[in-house]
């Protein structure tokens, strides 16, 4: 998945189209627990890659899940 795939899926979710978003802390970030339970969601959908609790939430930027994303579907 590229990173402009992955920001589609963002913008999708939360209708975020900038970059920049990618290195806020999710924490920080203009989501709430239901857009970051949707992103998983849209996520595992769309890549057919279930994502565990652990993690998901060893995200802690847009960047680190963009990076967990795709090192996951590389395994």
């Amino acid at each position: 998945m590229t990173e402009s795939e992955f920001m589609a899926v963002v913008r999708d979710v939360r209708r975020i189209d900038d970059p920049l978003f990618l290195d806020i802390p999710l924490e920080a970030a203009p989501f709430d627990s239901l857009d970051l339970l949707e992103l998983r969601s849209s996520l595992e959908t769309l890549l057919n890659l279930p994502l565990t609790d652990e993690k998901f939430n060893s995200a802690s930027t847009l960047r680190d899940l963009y990076l967990l994303v795709n090192r996951s579907t590389d395994e």
